[in-house]
C-alpha cells in the first residue's frame, strides 16, 4: 500500500475509488447524496477540501479522504473518508495511516467532525479506535440514522 498525503487525486484514481466503493462506503454515500453519482461525489468532496490523502495499492486506489474548512466555525473542519475493498487487506497499515492524519489534521484544527451511518457498524468502531467521539446527536438522511461525530485535539 502507497501512501501520499496533499497529493490532488487523478481523475482515474477517483474513477477507480468510485468502481471499488466496499458496499457499506457505497450505501453511506447513496443515502447521504441521493441520486447523485459516486463519481461526481467524489469530485465534489475533493475540490472542497483543503488537504488530501491518497491510498493506492496494486489493485488501484484503496481510499481518498481529507478535510474541508468549516467558514463557519474557524478551528473545525469536517473530515471524510472513502474506501474500497483493498483497505481490508492491510487493517494496521491502513489504521496507522488514518491514524497519522487524523493527528495531522487535528494540528491545524481544534475539531474536525463528520456524519456517519448508524448501519456502518464497522466505520463507527474505526472512528470509536481512531479516538472519535459519538455524542447522542443523529440526522436522518434518505430515512437512515447518521450518527455525528468528532476529533478534538488533546
Amino acid at each position: 500500500m502507497s501512501f501520499s498525503s496533499f497529493s490532488f487525486p487523478s481523475e482515474e484514481q477517483i474513477i477507480s475509488l468510485a468502481d471499488r466503493l466496499r458496499p457499506s462506503d457505497r450505501r453511506e454515500l447513496l443515502a447521504s447524496h441521493v441520486k447523485q453519482d459516486p463519481v461526481k461525489c467524489l469530485k465534489l468532496f475533493v475540490k472542497h477540501s483543503c488537504r488530501l490523502c491518497v491510498l493506492t495499492t496494486e489493485e488501484g486506489t484503496a481510499a481518498i479522504g481529507g478535510i474541508a474548512a468549516d467558514r463557519t466555525c474557524p478551528g473545525a473542519a469536517c473530515v471524510w473518508l472513502l474506501t474500497a475493498t483493498a483497505v481490508e487487506k492491510y487493517p494496521k497499515t491502513f489504521f496507522k495511516i488514518c491514524r497519522r492524519e487524523v493527528t495531522s489534521y487535528l494540528e491545524q484544527y481544534d475539531v474536525l467532525y463528520n456524519w456517519v451511518d448508524a448501519r456502518y457498524t464497522q466505520a463507527v468502531r474505526f472512528i470509536s479506535r481512531l479516538g472519535g467521539e459519538f455524542d447522542a446527536t443523529y440526522r436522518l438522511c434518505a430515512g437512515h440514522k447518521f450518527l455525528f461525530f468528532t476529533f478534538r485535539r488533546k
